[in-house]
Parts: structure tokens; sequence; C-alpha cells
């Protein structure tokens, strides 16, 4: 994969706290050409006009979410795109958006201040699979997170689904070092209420330490 123009996001030793960058940081699209990919096909971090292409890819892997009403789509998009710490990759080809991937960064105090990576919604439209754009843009997020200084990136995968843990086994990961728990909630999820966002407190409390 073509990295050129690639900046670090890290000064004087410390991660930049007010972006992620990565591999794309500094060109609009990376090439790639490897692993049977074609060579139209494009990595990069996703913007605000991809948010069609995406809501395709999250319906093939979540069929059953609940749909966002058009503009909360729109609210609620511009909402994780402006993350600092959130990027969403995505894989172009044939003009589409054929797959994605969403790396978080978890300000860590443990591990010498290292963030902890954490990727999610590793998705492929049904008609790319097979091609290598999953694995492509993961690696793409595995290097951001490297360049981030992460002191591990993790992930999430259904119990049987052998042949997605095939893949992360293929690019590092292993599934025998820690072993990952999951709660959900009681209540049916439904898309987030407007001004409902997470901001770090809980509901109807007021943090003290920023009323200082």
């Amino acid at each position: 994969m073509d990295t050129s123009g690639r900046s670090s996001g890290i000064r004087n030793g410390r991660m930049s706290p007010s972006r992620i960058d990565g591999p794309a940081a500094s060109s609009d699209h990376v090439p790639v050409s490897t692993q049977g990919l074609t060579m139209d096909s494009r990595i990069r971090f996703a913007r605000h006009e991809d948010l069609p292409g995406v809501q395709r890819l999250y319906k093939a892997l979540r069929p059953s979410d609940p749909e966002f009403p058009p503009p909360q789509a729109e609210a609620q998009w511009s909402h994780v795109l402006d993350q600092p710490h959130i990027r969403i990759v995505v894989a172009e080809q044939e003009g589409l958006l054929a797959a994605t991937c969403m790396l978080a960064l978890i300000a860590n105090f443990g591990s010498g201040g290292r963030p902890i990576g954490l990727i999610e919604h590793v998705i492929t439209l049904p008609r790319f699979r097979g091609k290598g754009l999953a694995a492509a843009v993961m690696r793409f997020a595995l290097d951001c997170a490297w360049t981030h200084e992460c002191c591990k990136v993790m992930l999430l995968s259904g119990a049987q689904r052998d042949g997605a843990h095939r893949l992360y086994e293929s690019l590092g990961f292993r599934g025998d070092v820690e072993r990952g728990f999951v709660v959900k909630p009681a209540e049916p999820v439904t898309p987030v209420k407007e001004g409902r966002r997470f901001d770090g407190t809980r509901p109807g409390h007021a943090d003290p330490s920023r009323a200082r």
C-alpha cells in the first residue's frame, strides 16, 4: 500500500490529542495493488459525502438495525466524523464504497499512557467479498493505530463467524490472548434521540469536574 504523504500524528512522543492521522492524512486516496485488488481500488478515510455508501454497507451487515430518518442520519454521521478519536475507513472499487471498518482510539492511563485501539464494523458488500478489501481497510486502520503508538488493538467477532476469524488471524489478531465479554441493554435498540449523544456524563447528571 502506498503511504506517501503520511503524517504520524505524534508530537514530542505523545499522541496528538486533536485528530487521528494516518496513511491518507495528506493524500485524498491511497492506491492499493496487492492481494488481487484492482488498480482502481482506493483505501481512505470516509468523508461527509460518503453517507449513502456507508449506509448501504451497514445495511448489508446489520439489516435489522433501526433506520435513521434522513435529517437525523446526516446529523449522526457528521457527529461521528467530527470525533477526533474516531475514523471510518472505506475502500472504493468500481465507483462504489465496497468495504469499511471503524477505528476508535481510547485514551488510557495504563500502558504508559498509550491509547487502546478498537476496530468495529468490518463490512464488505457481498459482490466484493473475497477480493481482499476487508483485509485492506483493516491494514489501513492498524497502520493508523500503530502510528499513534497504541498499546494494542482489539475487536469483537461473532463466535460462529469462522471465516471472519481466519481473516483476523491472518492480520495478526489472536483469539487465545484475552477473552471478550459483551452485555447489551434489555430494551430494544432504537436510534439515539436528538440531543442525547454521548458526552461522558450520566443522563440527568452534571459532570462536577466540568463545573469548576
